[in-house]
């Protein structure tokens, strides 16, 4: 069961950006993505300021792995805007992991093989806080400590998005669910951090929807 978001515009697997290779399918509010061949991809439709002192979370589900194909994380600007005509892993603004060949942690253009992997069910935690990354899987610590904000790993750009790709030729097909919001997490996160949500995001005081005053009608 995909459960969706109770008020404001969330976030959803982009059908309007999705990359050139191989095949690609999101159903299910486009909460869930199916994926075959070499190098397809997409991203989410809204992301999350990676400076914010506060905090961004999310979850991704791997539902399948095919073969260790499925490839997830997050992208900056730059690479979420090329995502149509060539690869988001293992490029500069990219910040993905998958499970193939006992697990690899693509950190840009470099390749960890010390975070290990991961298989069909497990829930992967994003966290993005003051220009780093953290991850959970299952809620347990993989890439650093969110909570004591050490070990995380420095990511670049102004903006990141959710990003899925299948990165290995051949196999079976990979699938995944994005949970955005609290009311689809599987886990809670720290206090302060905030789901992928229009509901989350800061309005400017001279646009806030709930002003009733005459004294600004631009409004």
């Amino acid at each position: 069961l995909i459960n969706m978001a109770s008020s404001g515009n969330f976030c959803v697997w982009n059908s309007l950006n999705i990359g050139s290779g191989g095949t690609t399918s999101v159903t299910d509010g486009n909460l869930k993505v199916a994926m075959t061949g070499a190098d397809p991809r997409t991203t989410g439709t809204l992301g999350g300021t990676i400076s914010d002192a506060d905090g961004y979370y999310f979850e991704t589900v791997a539902t399948s792995i095919g073969g260790g194909a499925l490839t997830l994380g997050i992208v900056n600007e730059s690479r979420h805007n090329s995502c149509m005509y060539e690869q988001i892993h293992s490029r500069s603004g990219s910040f993905m992991w998958r499970p193939y060949s006992s697990g690899q942690f693509m950190v840009e253009t470099s390749t960890n093989t010390g975070y290990g992997t991961f298989a069909n069910g497990d829930v992967i935690g994003w966290f993005v806080k003051n220009s780093k990354l953290y991850v959970k899987k299952n809620n347990s610590d993989v890439v650093g400590d969110v909570v004591n904000t050490s070990a995380g790993i420095d990511i670049s750009g102004n903006f990141f998005f959710p990003a899925v790709s299948r990165t290995v030729g051949g196999g079976t097909q990979t699938t995944a669910i994005l949970r955005p919001d609290s009311d689809s997490w599987s886990y809670t996160p720290p206090s302060g951090f905030k789901g992928l949500t229009s509901k989350d995001k800061s309005i400017s005081e001279n646009i806030g929807p709930a002003e009733t005053s005459d004294d600004y009608p631009a409004k």
